[in-house]
């Protein structure tokens, strides 16, 4: 006999131009929330933060995905709450700072991924099977903030143009 336990993960998936704050906004008081970002997504542009520092206090888990491997992540920056997360899964999808078609090379890499200003905290952080570029850095903590990214994981990315000012 064999017992299977299902994880009680919200799964939403984001409108094409829907933000990931308003989307995350719609589960309600859970802890283990999963977007989906579908194809064509257009709700998060270069050169905007995605804030999430408002998403609800009873979220522990969240996971950010794409639909396929067409997804894709186009952004500067994510910021999360000022508290801890056990954890933020990034997981199948492209995500890039410059917009390659229209960017002059060399390109300005001005943004990180995450760049927390305001102490919150992550026991783990996962990519995986993402296809990360253009960004100055992934990770970037602040001396002025007491913040933690703990088990940073990169599982089957493809990660290129990582690098300082142009």
């Amino acid at each position: 006999s064999t017992t299977v336990v299902w994880a009680a993960t919200t799964p939403i998936t984001l409108g094409t131009t829907e933000t990931l704050a308003p989307g995350i906004g719609r589960v309600g008081s859970v802890a283990d929330v999963r977007i989906t970002v579908p194809d064509g997504y257009t709700g998060s542009t270069y050169g905007t933060t995605n804030d999430l520092t408002s998403i609800a206090s009873t979220i522990t888990d969240l996971t950010i995905q794409g639909a396929s491997s067409a997804s894709v992540l186009n952004l500067s920056q994510i910021n999360l709450p000022a508290r801890t997360l056990n954890s933020v899964t990034i997981k199948g999808l492209s995500i890039s700072g410059v917009n390659e078609s229209t960017a002059t090379k060399p390109y300005n890499l001005l943004y990180y991924i995450f760049s927390p200003s305001n102490g919150g905290n992550v026991t783990n952080l996962t990519f995986q099977n993402c296809k990360i570029a253009n960004f100055r850095g992934v990770v970037r903590l602040n001396n002025a903030t007491a913040s933690s990214f703990n088990n940073i994981k990169f599982d089957g990315c493809d990660i290129r143009s990582i690098a300082d000012y142009n």
